[in-house]
């Protein structure tokens, strides 16, 4: 099955995307596990809601990055 995929550059496109979206999924789950624990810690979401959720969505807005090169390693190889 490997060799199928990495013998054309379709098969190398679908890796490379899908290796951009793991890495980046992994260090997302990460970064949000180590806020997750000090929220709950601190007691940020009784006090200051607002600071809990922007904590989180900085640690999220990584896998949108990774997302966006994903796309943009397959729409390369589409268009050209």
């Amino acid at each position: 099955m490997i060799e199928i995929l990495t013998s054309n550059s379709v098969g190398l496109c679908a890796i490379g995307a899908a290796v951009a979206v793991g890495i980046c999924g992994l260090a997302a789950g990460i970064c949000e596990g180590g806020i997750g624990k000090t929220v709950i810690d601190k007691g940020v979401m009784e006090k200051d809601f607002g600071k809990g959720l922007l904590m989180v969505t900085i640690g999220e807005s990584v896998v949108v990055y990774g997302f966006t090169i994903a796309m943009i390693i397959v729409a390369t190889y589409i268009v050209g």
